[in-house]
Order: C-alpha cells, then structure tokens, then sequence
C-alpha cells in the first residue's frame, strides 16, 4: 500500500495543493467508500470495478441491504484480499429516507475497523421526498 494518498473527499488544501493521508486506516476506508459508490461499469479502463450500491438508491430499504451486502462481499473478495469482511448493517432514517450502511471488516493485522455509508432512498411511485424551491 502506497504510503501516502490523495485524501477522500478530493479536495484543495488552503496554499492550492491536493489534500493527502500517511494514515493507513483512513487510506483503507476511502479506498473502501470510493469502491462502494463506484458503479459496475462507470470506469472505462476498468469496468468491473465497483458495487451496484448506489443503484439501491431506488430499492426499499431490506433490498437495497440484501444487495448492497452481496455486491460489498463480492468487491472485498476482488478489490480487498488483504482485508476480511465481517458484516454490513443498514438503517434507514424514515425523516429523511436516507439509507446508512455500517461495513465491519478486519484490517491486514486482523484489527476490527468500520465504515459508513450514507444514501438516499426514492420511492417507486416517483412520490416527492424533498422539494427544493428557488429563492
């Protein structure tokens, strides 16, 4: 593993240079979030790269778990072999349909470590889930 990283979220420090990480859990994690909000496909150079999570934006909220789950296991097993997948959890906040994913695994040293994801969820009937008006 590199021992220095573009830092997630991709940003500009204050003097104009790109954010950056030595710290090894941090790496892992958004190395973990930018394989889990990459959809299948979305890389032209490497299409199989990434998880359907966020096509689970438009499932109810025990699917979007059960494939968010299944789709995280298989990019564990292909993009992360040093690393062991324990769990995913899932809960939905009903005030703001936003789905919160938990992923537990275990660092190279077999340390426990978590990671979590935040979605939104939209309703098939195409109902409105917030309205944003100008002004």
């Amino acid at each position: 593993m590199a021992d220095r990283a573009i830092s997630y979220p991709f940003r500009f420090s204050a003097v104009g240079t790109l954010t950056t990480t030595s710290d090894r859990n941090k790496i892992l994690k958004d190395r973990i979030i930018l394989m889990c909000l990459t959809q299948i496909g979305e890389r032209v150079m490497l299409p199989t790269y990434g998880t359907t999570v966020p096509a689970t934006i438009f499932e109810n909220e025990f699917d979007a778990v059960s494939l968010a789950k299944q789709s995280v296991v298989e990019g564990f097993s292909k993009w992360f072999p040093d690393l062991i997948f324990k769990d995913l959890r899932g809960e939905l906040d009903d005030n703001t349909s936003d789905l919160t994913l938990e992923i537990h695994y275990n660092d190279p040293e077999g340390n426990p470590q978590t990671v979590g994801l935040r979605t939104a969820l939209f309703t098939r009937y195409g109902d409105i889930i917030e309205e944003v008006s100008g002004g």
